[in-house]
């Protein structure tokens, strides 16, 4: 590990723990992405995303009791006829996100994972393992709605 990388994950551990004094959460789990801090208090089902100032701009709680569903997307550069047989798939996805929907509100969130213009495709198998790591563990935590 570089010594930036040291600082950096300090750095992160000093704010996640100011973040979390200062919303009243307890978090069970947490990443860094690229650009953002994701952390999850899953006993009050919130999750916070901020990117690395950790000012009240720039933090973001998504309250799971509010979410009807999370998905994953993958999105994929057109492909034009006999191009699979010179490229693997992956080399045309464009981006990974999370994609939240709402029970009372029609517009949706997302929270990118990976965009081929930031990461390099390399890192793309990492960043698609924690984007469906991170749809299962969100998905257990949302409650279906019941229409009777």
């Amino acid at each position: 590990m570089k010594f930036w990388q040291i600082n950096r994950d300090k750095n992160v551990r000093v704010t996640l723990s100011e973040l979390a004094n200062c919303y009243d959460l307890s978090f069970s789990s947490h990443m860094i992405l690229s650009d953002k801090i994701i952390a999850l208090d899953s006993a009050k089902k919130k999750l916070m995303i901020s990117d690395f100032r950790g000012t009240a701009e720039s933090v973001c709680i998504v309250d799971l009791n509010e979410v009807k569903a999370v998905s994953l997307q993958q999105t994929y550069e057109n492909i034009e006829a006999g191009e699979l047989s010179k490229k693997e798939i992956d080399e045309f996805i464009t981006s990974i996100q999370l994609q939240f929907e709402y029970h009372n509100n029609p517009k949706k969130s997302s929270l990118l994972f990976y965009r081929r213009t930031l990461h390099v495709i390399r890192d793309l198998a990492k960043f698609r393992r924690n984007a469906k790591s991170w749809h299962m563990i969100l998905s257990r935590l949302i409650k279906p709605v019941r229409k009777i």
